[in-house]
C-alpha cells in the first residue's frame, strides 16, 4: 500500500520533469534495471556525470576535481546499492531529490522541474 503510494507521487513528479530531464531519469532508471538495482540518487549522478555538458565538464575541471575517478568512485557505491525488489524499485534518495527539486521549482516559477 504504501509503496503504491510512493509509485504515485513519483509518477506525478516525473510528469514535471523537464524533457532532458526525463532522459537523465530513464537513463538512470534502466542503469539501475541492467544492474538489478534499486534506482537511486547515485545513478541519476552517474548519468549526469557521464553526459554532462562540455561547461559543466569544465567547471568540475577547475574545481580540480577528475570526472572519471569521481563516475569511478560512483560506480563503487552503485554495486553497493540494494537488489531491486519487487516492492521496492526506488531509494529514499530519489524521492527526496524529486521533492526537492519541485519545491525548487515553485519557489522559483519555474515550469517544469530540471534536475
Amino acid at each position: 500500500m504504501i509503496q503504491s503510494i510512493w509509485v504515485i507521487i513519483i509518477d506525478n513528479l516525473i510528469t514535471q520533469l523537464s524533457d532532458r530531464s526525463k532522459i537523465i531519469f530513464n537513463s538512470a532508471y534502466t542503469l539501475a534495471v541492467k544492474d538489478n538495482k534499486i534506482l537511486s540518487s547515485y545513478h541519476i549522478l552517474f548519468i549526469i556525470l557521464d553526459d554532462a555538458d562540455l561547461y559543466i565538464k569544465n567547471i568540475l575541471i577547475k574545481l580540480n576535481l577528475n570526472i572519471n575517478l569521481i563516475k569511478k568512485q560512483i560506480g563503487l557505491l552503485l554495486k553497493q546499492s540494494g537488489p531491486l525488489g519487487q516492492n521496492e524499485q526506488v531509494d529514499q534518495s530519489v524521492i527526496t531529490l524529486l521533492k526537492t527539486s519541485e519545491r525548487l521549482m515553485n519557489e522559483f516559477g519555474d515550469e517544469v522541474i530540471t534536475i
